[in-house]
């Protein structure tokens, strides 16, 4: 039987794994964020490493939990939090 190019692509997404359930692997990715904050050459080189050196179908996920701990540091730095902090 040949599956149609509907099937396998739905077929990929129903296998990709939740946000944040692959343990230490999704606790790194979000390290590696909020440390690229402070070091910012790590943001290409996570994102070569996802696509370029390591493609797979979590790849996605991968950089989502990434964008997760930086945009947590740049919003704990940003003005706006601040400005919470002092009300």
């Amino acid at each position: 039987m040949i599956a149609s190019r509907e099937s396998i692509s739905s077929h990929k997404v129903r296998n990709m794994r939740w946000p944040f359930t692959d343990g230490f692997n999704s606790f790194s990715h979000v390290l590696f964020g909020i440390i690229s904050y402070v070091v910012p050459i790590l943001i290409p080189a996570f994102l070569a490493y996802q696509f370029i050196l390591y493609p797979d179908k979590n790849s996605g996920i991968d950089v989502f939990e990434f964008a997760v701990g930086y945009f947590l540091v740049w919003y704990y730095n940003s003005p706006f939090f601040k400005q919470l902090l002092d009300i």
